[in-house]
């Protein structure tokens, strides 16, 4: 074999060769990749799907909620349909037991009505004391006074507004839980805890008797 012939540089047309075959393969490799506008759609899809909470349509937890979240039905509503007792989950803080409460929705919504109605002006948009620092129940089981708190779901769309409404209880939520009541009420989520339990008393009030008797927010 000549060793000169060996170590020849590459003919023109085998250096075309070459050329040719490194840009197919650069080709099959474009090919390959996610498109840029198919990435644009998958993130749109993912932020789409993580953000379908704030539409509000959710299963309704109980025969008193609606279909949307912070939505409860209106009491002629619940007279009609003979939902006339609420019940909701407590557990005692002492001897752990949880059990379920229950309120005849009428006696206790007119009560709380009137209370509304009568303090209404001294109220200044914040919550009084009564709403702020709940008075809450005797233990059925171990006897325990203002022992029993009510149980918060984990699921927030689960939350039991007209229970802590009628037991007056609300004040035992966090201000996250208001503030995401809030959010779903088209009220304004910032302000003090003694505000946004306020506004949730009220909201809550005026979704269950719309007709006017509650001032406007």
């Amino acid at each position: 074999m000549d060793l000169k012939l060996s170590l020849a540089l590459p003919s023109a047309a085998t250096a075309a060769a070459s050329t040719a075959a490194a840009a197919y393969e650069l080709h099959l490799l474009s090919s390959l990749r996610t498109p840029n506008n198919l990435g644009v759609r998958q993130t749109s899809l993912r932020r789409r799907k993580c953000n379908s909470p704030t539409t509000g349509r959710i299963e309704p937890p109980y025969p008193w909620s609606t279909d949307r979240i912070a939505v409860v039905h209106t009491l002629h509503y619940l007279t009609s349909n003979q939902i006339v007792t609420i019940t909701g989950e407590v557990k005692c803080q002492q001897c752990r037991r949880i059990y379920e409460m229950e309120y005849d929705v009428v006696s206790k919504f007119n009560e709380i009505g009137r209370f509304v109605e009568n303090k209404m002006e001294s109220f200044r948009d914040r919550a009084p004391k009564e709403w702020m620092q709940p008075n809450y129940p005797t233990c059925r089981f171990c006897g325990a006074e203002k022992g029993v708190k009510p149980v918060i779901p984990k699921e927030w769309e689960k939350i039991n507004w007209v229970f802590l409404l009628l037991g007056e209880m609300v004040g035992a939520l966090r201000l996250n839980h208001l503030k995401y009541f809030c959010s779903y009420t088209k009220n304004h989520r910032t302000g003090s805890k003694d505000r946004l339990v306020y506004l949730t008393y009220i909201t809550l009030c005026r979704q269950i008797h719309p007709s006017g008797r509650f001032t406007p927010i």
